[in-house]
């Protein structure tokens, strides 16, 4: 991916891309190319980006939460209100959603509610709550994330992804072992 840094432009100059940018993420009709671009506007401290992010925290599709919520992560204290607030939610997604871009931004009240939902009966909280733990590097989301592959239900590259993002000897052999 490349990187861009406000430093390596004049003042105002990436500001200047904004319209544009905001005017692509509404019109195009590509999920991921959407997402990259409400991430680049969510950098930029793009408040109009952030407030439309959070309502679709809230009434996007449950499996479309987790990847809005990483992108509210990078947002800071500008989205952490509404994130707290959706810890409430009546919504279990929504509520994996809040917690998950919380536990990213290293929030204790985000990633207790995860590990909390590691234990929880419904299978589809356990595996987001894995996998949003791992996105914060916590390794408390391995266990889930091995049982999974144990069971054979999920050698997918997200959860590959996610055993890699934890790190350590004993994720790598366990990848290593997969293949």
């Amino acid at each position: 991916g490349v990187t861009v840094r406000a430093g390596d432009y004049a003042p105002g100059e990436l500001e200047a891309a904004i319209p544009a940018l905001s005017r692509a993420a509404r019109t195009t009709p590509q999920q991921t190319t959407k997402r990259v671009l409400q991430r680049a506007l969510v950098s930029l401290g793009h408040e109009p980006t952030i407030e439309e992010l959070i309502t679709q925290l809230r009434e996007a599709p449950p499996n479309d939460r987790l990847p809005i919520a990483t992108i509210l992560a990078e947002a800071g204290a500008k989205a952490r209100p509404a994130l707290v607030t959706a810890l409430a939610d009546p919504q279990v997604h929504t509520r994996l959603a809040a917690a998950a871009a919380l536990a990213i931004q290293g929030n204790v009240r985000g990633s207790k509610m995860l590990r909390e939902l590691l234990t929880s009966d419904n299978a589809f909280s356990r595996s987001e709550a894995a996998h949003a733990l791992a996105l914060a590097g916590d390794p408390r989301a391995l266990h889930v994330l091995r049982e999974s592959i144990d069971r054979g239900a999920s050698r997918d590259s997200r959860t590959i992804r996610s055993i890699g993002l934890i790190g350590g000897e004993a994720e790598q052999s366990l990848l290593r072992n997969i293949y």
